[in-house]
Formats: C-alpha cells, structure tokens, sequence
C-alpha cells in the first residue's frame, strides 16, 4: 500500500455530481499532475460526507480542512495556496457542524450511533488496507474467537 502525506476526499454521489463534482475531480487530478504532486497527493472517491448545502466538498486531510462550493477554477488556486504553499484557501472553507442539513440530520439522528458507514468519508471504499488499519474487520474476528451460543447472545 502506497502511502501518501495528504488525502484528498471528494464525495461522489448523485447530488454532488449534479453540482459538477466529477469535473472538479477531474481538474484536481489534472492539477496535481501539473504539478508533480502525484506521489504525496491522493484523489480518493467517496459517498457522501453529509454535507449537502455547500456545493462541490472537497476534504483535505490530514489538515482537516473542507472546502465547500469549489468549482473547476477553484483547483488552481487550492491546489498551489493548500497543497504547495500550506495556505488554507479561507474563502472556500466551509464550517461543517453550521451546514443547516448536517444540523437538521444531526438532531433527528440523536440516538442513532453510525456503524456500517462510520468509516465513509474517511476510507478509499476500494482500499481493502485502509479498510483494515480502520478495524474494518474487527467485529469478524471476535465472532469467530466466540462460540456458536455466544454470538447469537450477542446478537440477540
């Protein structure tokens, strides 16, 4: 598994591709290409991160940094402040708790506790190595350490 110094999330679902998502992907690639930043960037697919009133989200990581409403002319300039020069680019960053659907979503899942998609926006989905150093595999291993009662004890 190749590693990489900074991971960029881009969210592909049907609602970001409406707002030019797989373009903006597209120009980023081509941008850090450009560049020659492919050996410490990677451009990772992913759902949808819960942000849905900021346009096209992009997530850069490991700074934790999103930014929101970007366009295809936006990349140039991320892509030298950001991932060159260390610049935040501040007037795309998006606050992710004061998205209004992210708060709506947040209150009406209160007692809900993610677990299937905990990992979605955080993991290649088709990187099996991510999924495992994120202990993707963790419950399989305990059911399998357990005897045939125990685990339907557990489960029910």
């Amino acid at each position: 598994m190749k590693l990489f110094s900074t991971q960029i999330i881009v969210p592909i679902d049907s609602n970001s591709v409406l707002q030019g998502a797989l373009e903006v992907k597209h120009v980023l690639e081509e941008t850090i290409g450009k560049y020659n930043l492919g050996s410490q960037v990677s451009v990772v697919e992913t759902g949808a991160l819960g942000i849905y009133d900021q346009g096209v989200v992009l997530a850069v990581f490991p700074d934790d940094v999103y930014y929101g409403g970007v366009k295809p002319t936006d990349v140039e300039e991320i892509v030298t402040e950001h991932l060159l020069k260390g610049r935040v680019v501040s007037r795309l960053t998006i606050d992710r708790s004061l998205s209004s659907k992210r708060l709506v979503e947040k209150e009406s899942g209160k007692s809900q506790q993610k677990i299937v998609l905990r990992n979605a926006g955080l993991i290649d989905p088709q990187s099996i190595d991510e999924y495992i150093a994120r202990d993707g595999y963790g419950a399989l291993a305990k059911a399998l350490a357990m005897q045939p009662g125990e685990v339907i004890q557990v489960l029910t």
